[in-house]
């Protein structure tokens, strides 16, 4: 997706008053805003695959734009912008969906070698989810994302109909990788290691049998 979300798109997902950034020469009057979440694009991209599909599962990596601003080894004054991943299952039955993105979820830390991600009751309400069915995704403690059935006003909002999704989002710069991701790959050598090395010059008329005799006689190697 571009980094641009349509206006209809963040009210939808409830992030109408969040992020300020915006470009001075949109590409239409109502999208304009660069995205604060990943969820407001893939419910854009819900509604159109499911003119084609009723059943189907997306993801997306990309960068997010908060309000916060940095200014990375002192450089310009940039917002900061951390990676984020969003993930969709759409099908009929939202208790199926959620118990499948919850198990994708549980098993990224076997499937990516990073430490285990917990779920536990979200702090705050989550604007696009369902009260009913909504959970915080932690690292360490620290909630970095969350998971929820969209709720049927959220789905309203942007145009979808006769369709159950499970979304779930969080930080990827948030993941503390396992202690074996951090091996650092050595090429091997192209010639093996030896602590000394012997080279003979014999005469021709020498054979090699009686050069390997000769050696064994003078060492058992």
């Amino acid at each position: 997706n571009y980094p641009w979300v349509a206006e209809k798109l963040l009210h939808a997902t409830g992030f109408t008053e969040v992020g300020e950034l915006a470009l001075a020469t949109p590409p239409a009057p109502d999208i304009r805003r660069l995205q604060p979440s990943l969820v407001p694009q893939m419910l854009g991209a819900i509604a159109g695959n499911l003119r084609f599909y009723k059943h189907f599962r997306l993801f997306e990596i990309a960068r997010i734009f908060t309000s916060e601003w940095s200014q990375p080894d002192g450089m310009e004054n940039l917002p900061v912008q951390p990676r984020h991943v969003a993930a969709a299952l759409v099908g009929d039955d939202p208790a199926s969906l959620f118990l499948q993105a919850r198990g994708i979820v549980e098993s990224l830390s076997r499937a990516t070698q990073i430490q285990p991600l917990s779920l536990c009751t979200q702090a705050s309400p989550i604007p696009w989810a369902d009260p009913r069915a909504q959970l915080c995704i932690c690292a360490d403690n620290k909630p970095i994302g969350a998971i929820g059935v969209v709720s049927s006003r959220a789905k309203r909002l942007a145009g979808i109909r006769r369709a159950e999704i499970v979304i779930f989002s969080f930080d990827v710069d948030a993941l503390q990788p396992l202690p074996s991701r951090e091996n650092q790959y050595t090429p091997l050598p192209t010639h093996p290691q030896v602590h000394f090395d012997l080279s003979f010059l014999v005469r021709l008329p020498v054979t090699w049998s009686e050069a390997k005799q000769l050696v064994q006689e003078s060492h058992p190697l």
